[in-house]
């Protein structure tokens, strides 16, 4: 297509599509076909080992963000310069050593998930999946072996489920906190520029929503296409987990969309670049925004207060990364389950091998995509332990 795609012309093209449970079959097994060799090829896996590189380095950049709000929240509590409304002194630093404590239990917890969860990963495309392909194994075998693996992930699955849970409050904490100490920094008598920095703030919550719809706008086109694993109808749709690495590495999520899609006759290239565009755009502007309420706050030489409501905002962005990837790796335990119980379900057709092979490309595609994740979740773990955690 052009470039005139837009995306209201990809949802023509999916509503467009066969209805009975999403896209047909075989119109599927393009996609797996598709997503499979994009997994496999080099430069996709170079650019993700990067990103996962990045991310694990970031629990340290983290951890020394917290670091410097509890010296400057130590040395303000000291001296007893924030109040709060009724202008009494307000000690900061006991809530926040708790939050700082509460950081490093979460970092340590999710880089003691991650070996797990990938050796859980390994399993299932190096020994269950082969054995599903096994013409040797009866296929009685092949449902208990499966059913074995299902029974295991359920147990650790919960848990790791209310791991995400405790990631979710722990942000909010971390939010609360900073717009708590905001408020008792802006009653000082003396604090410049209060006025342009609440404007500045305000813009920056425009553009974060913003952002968040252009998110939106990409997540609904994969989901368009069952990226998401079974159907509502019930028929078998694509390998979840494609979803899961598109969590744990967000950059990869417009490159499978468009090879999903192009697979089935969609140039979708122009209107993922368009949201991509956009969103780039917007991130940049957000970023330059940050960068002059900085500045703001840092005119002439800081204050301490002024020093402390920088490093908050510069934590905040870095929490909402991590946040993202502690809560994406036990959701992957959740795919897993799901996925075995899917290729349990194909057992009959891979061995008729009557369904001109989409069972085996079903097949492949989970093989392709937990291999994937394990080596990425192997890399944010190593690449996280050298903070020394």
């Amino acid at each position: 297509m052009s470039s005139s795609v837009t995306l209201s012309n990809l949802e023509t093209f999916v509503d467009g599509l066969p209805t009975n449970g999403g896209i047909s079959k075989s119109q599927l097994q393009l996609v797996q076909r598709s997503i499979s060799q994009l997994l496999k090829s080099e430069d996709f896996q170079r650019r993700t080992n990067s990103k996962l590189k990045d991310l694990g380095k970031t629990v340290k950049v983290a951890r020394d963000q917290f670091s410097s709000v509890q010296m400057l929240l130590r040395t303000l509590d000291s001296k007893r310069v924030l109040c709060d409304e009724n202008k009494a002194p307000r000690n900061y630093s006991p809530e926040w050593d708790s939050l700082y404590h509460n950081y490093l239990n979460v970092a340590r917890v999710s880089l003691q998930m991650a070996p797990m969860v990938q050796e859980r990963l390994k399993e299932f495309s190096e020994a269950v999946l082969v054995a599903t392909e096994d013409d040797s194994l009866p296929r009685e075998e092949k449902e208990a072996f499966l059913d074995h693996f299902t029974k295991n992930i359920s147990r650790v699955s919960d848990k790791a489920d209310q791991q995400s849970v405790g990631v979710k409050q722990f942000r909010q904490r971390v939010r609360d906190f900073t717009e708590s100490i905001t408020k008792d920094a802006s009653r000082l008598e003396g604090k410049t520029n209060q006025g342009a920095l609440d404007e500045l703030s305000q813009r920056i919550q425009v553009l974060e929503a913003e952002n968040v719809l252009i998110v939106l706008q990409l997540a609904k086109a994969k989901g368009a296409v069952k990226l998401q694993g079974i159907t509502g109808s019930g028929q078998e749709g694509n390998i979840s987990a494609v979803v899961g690495l598109i969590a744990l590495v967000p950059s990869t999520g417009a490159e499978i969309l468009a090879s999903s899609l192009s697979s089935l006759s969609f140039s979708t290239f122009p209107v993922v670049q368009e949201l991509l565009a956009k969103e780039e755009e917007k991130k940049k502007e957000l970023a330059d925004l940050i960068l002059q309420r900085e500045a703001l706050l840092a005119k002439k030489e800081p204050s301490e207060v002024e020093q402390l409501l920088i490093e908050l905002n510069k934590l905040g962005p870095t929490l909402d990364v991590l946040t993202d990837l502690w809560c994406g790796i036990p959701a992957i335990l959740t795919m897993l389950n799901t996925d075995s119980k899917t290729i349990r379900g194909q057992l009959g057709d891979l061995e008729r091998n009557d369904d001109n092979g989409f069972s085996k490309g079903l097949v492949e595609l989970a093989k392709e995509t937990y291999s994937t994740l394990s080596r990425a979740l192997q890399i944010y773990t190593i690449t996280g332990h050298q903070g020394n955690f």
